[in-house]
């Protein structure tokens, strides 16, 4: 009988034993319950515990977690000192390693900052998608044409497909100049340099264009100047100013008929290539319209006209000349329609698409507990 008690009580010791938790499940437990909890000090705390019992079993998570947490304070001390950049990167590496609720917060308030870099990479993508790769070759076919022969209805589109693209680099450079994008490392520079590149390159394309039509309609001008200084001379060596006047109206009349095309071109340029609102001359075209009237109306006094020829003849040859510069300049460009995008540009971008619905929808508030 004693011997069945004593053979009892161990079997019963046995089963107690095996019941009992060991010290690895208790911690793995309460490892399980600070993840479900997302409490990322709690997670480290029994993650080390396990490491200790299991240390090829649980280092290397324990290490993950630790640097993670690591991301997260570099995240709240860049958020301190308004350093955004640097506070989205640590906090968009320790929230995707674990979504703490912390981590969530400090993503949160860096990456609203950060989101709206995707609005110059969005008219960058427009640009790079809408610009012509033979653009260069086609600007530079109109110096083969007599600008009264240019077909303005492909001007027009040529105009506004040039203004739309230039429109879409302003747009970037406006984001990265606000936000000082260009202030997050070298890199940011460098991309902000070749937008800048790109910008001016296709305002040359443009500006050249404009300047072979003012140019060409230069030297029609200064014919029909020299022409007109002549009559108006021979006129005013025989009669009386009125009576000149009287005679040379049909003349100048000719004159403006003879240069009607022209103007009907450079005005047609001006109202396409101006970036303003639609019917909204470019900046340019006054100065240049004073310059036609200048030469084709009739003025009083006569004599003001004559004495007027050189400083007339200056800004046709200064026109004349700021077409051959931007030919220059266009033939001697090798620029392609590429922008350079430095690898950590490309990786913030990629960064802020992946986190782009929660930081759009995301509340900070909710997740600061």
């Amino acid at each position: 009988m004693r011997c069945n008690y004593k053979i009892f009580v161990i079997i019963l010791s046995v089963i107690n034993f095996a019941c009992t938790p060991t010290k690895q499940e208790l911690a793995l437990n309460k490892y399980q319950q600070a993840i479900n909890e997302k409490n990322l000090p709690r997670v480290i705390s029994t993650l080390t515990v396990l490491t200790n019992l299991a240390p090829e079993k649980y280092q290397a998570e324990l290490n993950r977690f630790k640097q993670a947490n690591e991301q997260l304070n570099n995240a709240n001390v860049h958020l301190k000192n308004s350093n955004f950049y640097l506070a989205y990167l640590s906090a968009h590496d320790s929230f995707h390693s674990f979504p703490s609720p912390q981590s969530k917060v400090a993503l949160l308030t860096s990456g609203k900052v950060m989101l709206k870099i995707l609005r110059a990479e969005s008219a960058l993508k427009k640009y790079t998608e809408t610009i012509p790769s033979s653009l260069k070759e086609t600007v530079l076919s109109y110096s083969d044409i007599k600008v009264t022969d240019w077909d303005l209805v492909k001007l027009n589109k040529l105009l506004e497909d040039i203004n739309t693209n230039l429109l879409q680099l302003h747009k970037a450079l406006a984001v990265i100049k606000k936000n000082n994008v260009h202030n997050y490392a070298q890199e940011f520079t460098l991309w902000e340099q070749s937008i800048q590149q790109q910008k001016a390159y296709i305002t040359l394309l443009k500006t050249h264009l404009i300047n072979k039509g003012l140019s060409q309609s230069s030297v029609e001008l200064q014919k029909l100047n020299q022409e007109l200084i002549t009559n108006t001379e021979d006129l005013l060596s025989l009669v009386r100013e009125d009576m000149a006047i009287d005679a040379l109206q049909p003349i100048f009349f000719k004159a403006q008929q003879q240069y009607q095309d022209y103007l009907i071109a450079n005005e047609n340029i001006s109202l396409a290539a101006s970036l303003g609102k639609r019917n909204q001359h470019s900046t340019w075209y006054n100065d240049w319209h004073q310059l036609e009237e200048d030469t084709l109306a009739i003025p009083s006094p006569l004599n003001d006209y004559i004495k007027n020829i050189k400083a007339r003849a200056n800004k046709f040859n200064k026109y004349i000349k700021k077409e051959q510069h931007s030919l220059a300049s266009v033939e001697s460009s090798t620029l392609t329609y590429d922008i350079i995008t430095p690898f950590l540009v490309e990786s913030l971008i990629a960064k802020v698409k992946k986190d782009k619905t929660m930081l759009l929808y995301g509340n900070i508030k909710n997740n600061n507990k």
